[in-house]
């Protein structure tokens, strides 16, 4: 499940995630995600994400346009997921919830 938005100039409108995958190697620690989410203004923006899972089971990616942030349930079943990214004309922003 998913939910995004994208704004710009101050007009907030619902986006959709079209396509998502958060792949996470709680062996080695670590994970990567990918998303393409669908706005009315800007066509499809992707995102991309990876990095170092804590002991904590919190996991974050930051680049200079991406930004991923996110956790595991104690069971490891379950993940939620916070992303944003900026592009040339605004801001896409949403929360996403993993399962296996």
């Amino acid at each position: 499940a998913a939910d995004a938005s994208f704004s710009q100039d101050g007009l907030t409108t619902q986006a959709r995630v079209r396509e998502g995958v958060l792949s996470l190697d709680l062996s080695n620690r670590s994970f990567v995600s990918k998303l393409s989410v669908e706005t009315d203004r800007a066509g499809v923006v992707g995102l991309e994400g990876a990095g170092i899972i804590s002991p904590n089971g919190i996991f974050v990616s930051k680049s200079t346009s991406d930004r991923m942030a996110g956790a595991i349930t104690s069971d490891g079943l379950e993940a939620g997921m916070l992303f944003e990214k900026r592009v040339d004309t605004g801001t896409v922003q949403g929360i996403s919830l993993w399962g296996q």
